[in-house]
């Protein structure tokens, strides 16, 4: 128990360097340099956690959206806010909607004023003005790059800071212990880690861990604990087996339509990280190399 307490210790004060980059990024849009704020990253890094943590350190006024929204609600959501930070959590639609783009665009722009124009012929925002001036913020953070409308993606990114959260294995542990609320947690975090295989890098994710914790209380009795974290674990890489297998289905496949199949249903942002993640899962044994042709093409 004195090896786990120093261990807790020692972790907590280490800060990752992404981390370091997103409290810069954050201050930098609480005091209105950086008007957009696009934070990318795969599910489960923290991402959402660091941002909130963050923006509850600087005291800054910020409202936070989870899920998507239509157009219309958009445009009413930026007037309701319009002198806020305005932080939308996992909206991946939102990224691929042309209409809502255009008006991420208009709330973003680097010159002042910034005017947002509703061209929705909706009815619900008939009580609002045509148009306003936004003067607030906004944060993006989402995890993979959209696959429609790329151009007007692309013109949203030339207005904002961009950084992606990519942390180590070695990163992750930390983050495992930080978002723990108590010992007992923290404990849970540590034999997990334990078990968890250092080159599984798509397990080593917070909803894994919350997982595990969600187990841990239903499993009372320290005999079975082992047993039944041991099994947890297996069943996660079985999780991931079947996932692949869904994407690639059962007949050969070549290996750009595979690529093209993980970057569409959001399993990597982009081809580069696509053709290293099937890298991986041809190295941990999940894809069987006879199963994929083309393998020796060095560009797709």
């Amino acid at each position: 128990m004195e090896f786990f307490r120093k261990k807790i210790k020692a972790e907590n004060n280490y800060i990752p360097p992404y981390y370091t980059a997103l409290d810069k990024a954050i201050k930098g849009l609480n005091s209105g340099s950086i008007k957009l704020l696009l934070v990318g990253g795969r599910g489960g890094v923290g991402k959402s956690w660091q941002i909130k943590s963050i923006l509850g350190n600087i005291k800054a006024d910020y409202v936070r959206v989870n899920g998507d929204l239509s157009p219309a609600y958009l445009y009413r959501y930026l007037y309701d806010n319009m002198f806020k930070i305005v932080w939308f959590c996992d909206v991946q639609r939102l990224l691929e909607d042309k209409r809502s783009l255009e008006l991420l665009k208009s709330a973003t722009e680097l010159e002042e004023p910034r005017i947002v124009s509703n061209h929705n012929y909706n009815h619900s925002n008939d009580d609002l003005p045509k148009s306003f001036e936004f003067r607030g913020r906004i944060i993006l953070d989402y995890n993979a790059i959209p696959s429609k409308n790329l151009n007007d993606y692309k013109a949203l990114l030339t207005r904002a800071e961009h950084l992606t959260i990519n942390p180590t294995v070695e990163e992750m542990k930390t983050l495992f212990l930080q978002v723990c609320v108590n010992d007992y947690e923290k404990k849970v975090a540590v034999e997990l880690m334990e078990l968890l295989p250092i080159n599984k890098y798509h397990l080593w994710n917070l909803r894994t861990l919350r997982k595990c914790i969600n187990l841990r209380l239903r499993v009372m009795r320290e005999e079975e604990w082992q047993g039944e974290l041991k099994s947890f674990v297996e069943g996660l890489s079985s999780e991931e087996e079947k996932m692949i297998q869904s994407v690639i289905g059962t007949e050969k496949i070549k290996l750009r339509e595979l690529v093209n199949r993980v970057v569409s249903v959001g399993l990597c942002p982009t081809v580069s990280k696509a053709k290293t993640k099937i890298g991986e899962w041809l190295y941990l044994g999940y894809l069987r190399e006879e199963s994929i042709t083309g393998l020796i093409e060095r560009s797709v």
